[in-house]
């Protein structure tokens, strides 16, 4: 379940270098079948920001989280769903697409 931040300010210090803007949400997914065990992103006016991967392949997953900074989320959601990792049913990319889902969902 992704889980909307009481305190987003205190959240981005925490887990972002830069600051979260006003109007922005942060979300956290806890994840699972893959190496990484959350994701922590912020969505703002439809779109990806500070894609944060704790834990997994460190590099493949900063890259993924800057390919996808300012992406529109159904765009991310597009390309990402249903990438598989090593023969198992899911991925960080797919777990990524998931918690994109479930935030929009929470979005309305």
């Amino acid at each position: 379940m992704v889980k909307i931040s009481t305190s987003i300010q205190h959240a981005a210090q925490y887990f972002f270098p830069r600051a979260v803007k006003q109007g922005m949400k942060h979300y956290s997914y806890d994840t699972f079948g893959t190496c990484s065990a959350r994701i922590e992103f912020d969505i703002e006016d439809g779109r990806v920001h500070n894609v944060v991967f704790l834990g997994g392949c460190n590099g493949n997953l900063q890259g993924i989280g800057r390919l996808v900074e300012g992406m529109a989320v159904n765009d991310v959601i597009d390309k990402l769903e249903g990438i598989s990792c090593q023969g198992g049913p899911t991925s960080c990319p797919d777990q990524l697409s998931r918690a994109l889902r479930e935030a929009s969902a929470q979005q309305g």
